[in-house]
């Protein structure tokens, strides 16, 4: 149907507009954009949630590997939590197993 090929179309300009290097064979930046979802999959998924949309995996898709991950599973009087550190970005990320079901929330900063 239209709609369908119409979005094939978006999503072709897409990707051709972000290869790095577009006279070479592939698409260094969309092969390490599926790269971070099978990983966010294959490490940050809950028995609820599959890992492409947690907030772990969501993050780890955006900013990649992060510099230093700090984890905290088990203080007394804390839930499990995380920090992920971006030092060249500048960017700190903390996460805590709410419901203690391994599904990583962002806490606001």
């Amino acid at each position: 149907d239209a709609d369908s090929s119409d979005r094939e179309r978006l999503v072709e300009d897409f990707w051709r507009r972000m290869d790095p290097t577009p006279g070479n064979e592939g698409n260094e930046v969309k092969d390490e954009f599926f790269r971070r979802i099978q990983h966010a999959n294959d490490h940050y998924s809950s028995p609820s949630v599959i890992g492409w949309k947690t907030d772990r995996g969501r993050i780890y898709i955006r900013y990649g590997q992060p510099d230093e991950i700090e984890r905290h599973p088990f203080e007394m009087g804390y839930k499990s939590y995380e920090i992920w550190y971006y030092y060249m970005l500048g960017e700190t990320f903390t996460f805590e197993d709410i419901f203690g079901d391994g599904d990583y929330r962002l806490k606001p900063n």
